[in-house]
């Protein structure tokens, strides 16, 4: 709740998802809380009380993200806006790793009146070196002594990460917004699809998911005939989970059986699906590429 939202409303061309323009209706205000004095809840830390919370999944790898759902309720008024910990504690009990963030960005709970019950979702990124294992997330208040066992149980698995490029016909350093890099692809074609395998690696911890569009078009008048446009390994390896180094492969897959014969073209970017904007691409020598986008070395030649 609070009064310092935007909403935002884009058209964009769906060919290319270049925005053609934007509208901005400023001052749009939530309503306040749901208000409940009949809440019993699992743990109080002075003023502010923990209702219920629950891990959104019970495995991950080390360097993955984990989110955690977390239902408050304010007994008494805070004179502050607190931070909740997350403390991640191995089977001994031991404490192996915390991390912090704001109860509620954007409405802090010194705002919140009293009987407030707000849920919020957080996401803390596990150690790289983090050994797999039977763990517990405990929940505390930054400044407040003590964490409080919720009865989450999380465990951790064998990384399956790859920090090594595969061996790819096609070896590429196209850069995009200084967080993805295309190392490489080998495209291969028969008669029904075009398929395409692709390496990616992360130069950072990400924390966004972002998607790839692979575009078959014509070139003579930059008209789209195919598209595929999805997360990483169709989902199953959004770019938020990715940690510094990290190389994933993926596959791209478009029927071409219903296509006029002609001469075609395909390319490669990412783009962010919260504003549709595309990552710029960049090349190795320090040249942003057209459209943002890698357009293949192969032409495409389709004939019936």
């Amino acid at each position: 709740p609070g009064n310092d939202y935007h909403l935002e409303i884009v058209l964009y061309d769906a060919s290319t998802l270049q925005p053609v323009g934007t509208a901005r209706i400023d001052g749009v205000t939530l309503t306040q809380p749901t208000v409940r004095r009949d809440v019993t809840p699992q743990h109080r830390f002075d003023g502010l009380a923990v209702v219920e919370a629950r891990l959104e999944r019970d495995a991950a790898e080390p360097g993955e993200r984990v989110p955690v759902s977390v239902r408050w309720w304010l007994a008494q008024p805070v004179a502050e806006d607190l931070q909740v910990r997350f403390v991640l504690r191995d089977a001994a009990g031991q404490l192996v790793h915390e991390a912090t963030a704001p109860i509620a960005p954007g409405f802090g709970t010194s705002r919140w009146p009293e009987g407030a019950l707000v849920e919020r979702t957080y996401a803390f990124r596990l150690p790289r070196a983090l050994p797999p294992g039977a763990y517990r997330v405990d929940i505390g208040i930054a400044g407040i002594e003590g964490t409080f066992d919720a009865g989450l149980r999380l465990r951790v698995t064998p990384s399956t990460r790859v920090f090594e490029p595969p061996q790819l016909p096609r070896r590429l350093e196209v850069t995009f917004g200084d967080e993805i890099r295309l190392l490489g692809y080998e495209l291969q074609q028969d008669q029904n699809a075009l398929s395409l395998l692709v390496a990616w690696q992360a130069l950072w911890d990400l924390d966004r998911d972002y998607k790839v569009f692979v575009h078959l078009f014509d070139p003579a008048i930059e008209r789209i005939v195919a598209q595929r446009d999805a997360e990483p390994r169709s989902g199953d390896r959004p770019t938020s989970t990715w940690i510094a180094g990290e190389v994933v492969t993926d596959g791209y897959h478009i029927g071409i059986v219903t296509l006029p014969p002609g001469n075609y073209r395909l390319a490669i970017g990412l783009y962010d699906p919260a504003t549709g904007q595309r990552l710029a691409a960049v090349t190795s020598d320090g040249q942003r590429l057209p459209g943002d986008r890698v357009v293949l070395e192969e032409a495409i030649r389709i004939s019936r």
